[in-house]
């Protein structure tokens, strides 16, 4: 029924479950509804894959992988057009986020309209994202090309940016290092003092707190000297060292 895939394709997302109905012609205007559809008794289920070769998009619906890791065979192919450049390749229904209508083709200028399904809303927003994430991406890729012949075919029209400092300019480089705290001292009459002079102006720290203890007096100890300890030894009355 379709053509085999190409082998410069890369896949842009394979869905393990999806489900292929046959849908009725359509009634009116309004769009395809999977309320007229028997979505209970679908006509084939296997795994949905979306590849890109270039700037070309194909859902192709094949067999689960086999126990050689290849897929099934091949159920049917969907070209997928650029929106608004031809006929409509995927269609949603009006009446489900998880259905839609796929324009299959054989290759041979026959084509088939389909009803597929997914049995996740998951599984069919991914979908719908994958095919507009391709058209946007194909897009952008479209207008950066024009800009760039554009260019090339008259160079005069892109402004020209002189980045050269002026005379008397400088140019300042943030390093990230913090300025050192500096002691701002004055003298009276406003002038400002050196760092070295300041520190010499200083008063001196007081005496040290071993050195006035080392000069006091001891006091006297009370107590009896000892036959086991040192010579001159005393242990104070009523207590011990510890």
């Amino acid at each position: 029924m379709a053509e085999e895939p190409g082998c410069d394709e890369h896949n842009l997302h394979i869905f393990k479950e999806a489900f292929v109905y046959k849908i009725p012609p359509l009634k009116n205007e309004s769009g395809h509804r999977a309320n007229d559809w028997d979505v209970n008794k679908w006509l084939w289920s296997g795994r949905l894959r979306l590849a890109q070769a270039g700037n070309e998009l194909t859902i192709y619906l094949e067999g689960d992988l086999g126990e050689d890791g290849l897929p099934g065979a091949l159920f049917a192919s969907c070209p997928v057009r650029e929106p608004t450049t031809g006929p409509t390749s995927v269609d949603s229904v009006t009446d489900s986020s998880r259905y839609f209508v796929l324009r299959i083709e054989d290759g041979k200028g026959h084509h088939q309209y389909i009803g597929m399904g997914f049995r996740e809303r998951p599984d069919a927003y991914d979908f719908s994202a994958t095919l507009s994430d391709h058209w946007k991406s194909v897009r952008r890729e479209r207008e950066a090309e024009e800009i760039s012949q554009q260019i090339a075919a008259n160079p005069s029209s892109v402004p020209h940016l002189d980045l050269k400092l002026k005379k008397g300019q400088m140019l300042n480089l943030d390093l990230g290092q913090k300025p050192r705290n500096r002691l701002a001292v004055r003298r009276p009459s406003g002038d400002p003092i050196s760092a070295d002079e300041a520190l010499r102006s200083l008063a001196p720290p007081p005496p040290a707190a071993a050195a006035l203890a080392s000069a006091a007096p001891h006091p006297p100890i009370s107590g009896r000297p000892t036959a086991s300890g040192p010579p001159g030894g005393y242990v104070a009355s009523g207590r011990g060292l510890g």
